[in-house]
């Protein structure tokens, strides 16, 4: 963008916001070239008053809430079925399927999906612009609206302070970019929309998989709360300030049974509190990245570098000799949650975490180390840390000591590696990450220069 602009005083004429990002969009959408979107789209074009049917008649109704926002996509499990009459007021549009539906409350953070043909039509709340596509397949305007440039447009002409929201005449003045509506282009982007949602119905979280390969390839028995004895005694050093009946119970009882050897974590790995410390060190010398909670993410093994933070080292530090190396695994403890954790990728070399972590370094070479992360994210390993936490604990912590004791199965690491691929093909991790470069690539060819 250029350092200033030279705006039409029409620009200005019925403005409802002054700011720089409102009237930048709004000079850049009186391009000649640029598409009015009432050429593309009917805006809301009937009612549910227009439809004129019975109160007993029950309609899917769609809420904001009802949209994923990051696969901008429907969650059709989760609609509520209401009839007519008990329909709040602001369930005032009917949506067809092909419709596109679009948040009109900040609509920059992409609340958009198209309504499937699971219904003959559906209840559609006031806050979401109903949009039936003029001459166009529906999955080529979804990719065109839902493409960061255009949302981030309408950010900036939707008005409010507390809850920016882009009016139906804001909508309709805007112009989209021009964009190729070949037949390659069309079939490309019905094709990777129908990949899309099939990705999302047939989602399976990791962690689920994990649990799932892990005892089909592993386990023998989990007899952990099951089957303890009604009495027994027990020596008082082992009491460890415990007194509910099913973890005294289950003292020295066999929880777990392995088909393979097993060893505790601080046998196989440095187990120790992160580096978190602001130094230079061999890899960063100038803004150093910084690891947090919010970074590990539950359906991911390695941490995204482009969410991460970064701090300013001071020129008169010493150089660090503790610092985050690749493959290293951060741990959360608050919460006591072993699916707060992830892998260090190798474009973070050199980061610190803040002090509510715990990291894993995989120095003895007997456990690969996404085995062993994912190892972690299982129910197995979850009632391990559950069994020593405190009975009513407020606020459930994750100590050292917990996670150095837990026991990992370690098979040979062939074997390692086949279940870390089942799992992951499980999971569609690898035809996620395909998934989601198809549609960039697809996006960054869709509008004409």
């Amino acid at each position: 963008m250029a350092v200033s602009e030279r705006c039409n005083y029409d620009i200005f004429v019925g403005a409802e916001e002054w700011t720089v990002d409102t009237l930048i969009t709004k000079l850049n959408i009186t391009n000649e070239k640029r598409i009015p979107v009432t050429e593309l789209v009917k805006i809301n074009s009937v009612t549910l008053k227009e439809l004129n049917l019975e109160g007993n008649i029950s309609l899917p109704y769609v809420e904001v809430k009802n949209v994923d926002a990051d696969n901008k996509i429907l969650d059709i499990q989760n609609l509520v079925e209401m009839q007519i009459k008990d329909l709040p007021a602001r369930a005032r549009y009917v949506g067809y399927p092909g419709d596109i539906l679009l948040s009109s409350i900040r609509p920059e953070r992409g609340a958009i999906a198209i309504l499937p043909h699971d219904y003959e039509y559906y209840a559609v709340s006031s806050n979401f612009f109903v949009l039936s596509p003029i001459d166009i397949p529906s999955e080529l305007l979804y990719f065109v609206l839902s493409d960061e440039s255009v949302l981030n447009e309408f950010g900036s002409l939707a008005s409010g302070s507390t809850i920016p929201t882009m009016t139906v005449k804001q909508f309709k003045s805007y112009r989209f970019k021009e964009f190729d509506k070949s037949s390659n282009n069309i079939n490309a982007a019905i094709n990777i929309y129908n990949k899309l949602i099939n990705r999302v119905q047939n989602f399976v979280n990791i962690n689920d998989a994990a649990d799932i390969v892990f005892k089909d390839k592993l386990l023998v028995t989990n007899n952990a709360n099951k089957n303890l004895p009604k009495f027994k005694a027990i020596d008082y050093s082992l009491l460890s300030d415990r007194f509910d009946a099913e973890f005294l119970l289950s003292i020295n009882s066999p929880s777990i049974e392995w088909k393979v050897k097993s060893n505790k974590i601080k046998d196989i790995a440095l187990v120790e509190n992160p580096p978190s410390e602001a130094k230079r060190n061999e890899y960063v010398n100038d803004e150093l990245p910084i690891i947090q909670t919010k970074n590990l993410q539950e359906n991911s093994i390695y941490i995204d570098s482009k969410d991460v933070e970064f701090v300013k080292i001071d020129d008169e530090s010493s150089k660090g000799v503790r610092f985050l190396r690749p493959t290293d695994i951060i741990v959360a403890k608050i919460g006591a949650n072993l699916s707060k954790s992830a892998i260090i990728p190798s474009d973070l070399k050199g980061a610190i975490s803040n002090p509510n972590s715990y990291i894993i370094r995989n120095e003895h070479g007997d456990v690969l180390t996404e085995y062993l992360l994912l190892f972690l994210r299982t129910s197995m390993a979850q009632e391990q840390i559950e069994a020593q936490i405190k009975s009513g604990s407020a606020m459930k912590m994750l100590k050292l000591s917990m996670l150095k004791e837990i026991e990992v199965p370690l098979p040979g690491l062939d074997m390692q590696g086949s279940i870390v691929d089942e799992i992951n093909k499980r999971a569609n991790i690898n035809d996620e990450s395909t998934l989601e470069n198809d549609i960039k690539l697809f996006k960054q060819n869709l509008f004409i220069s």
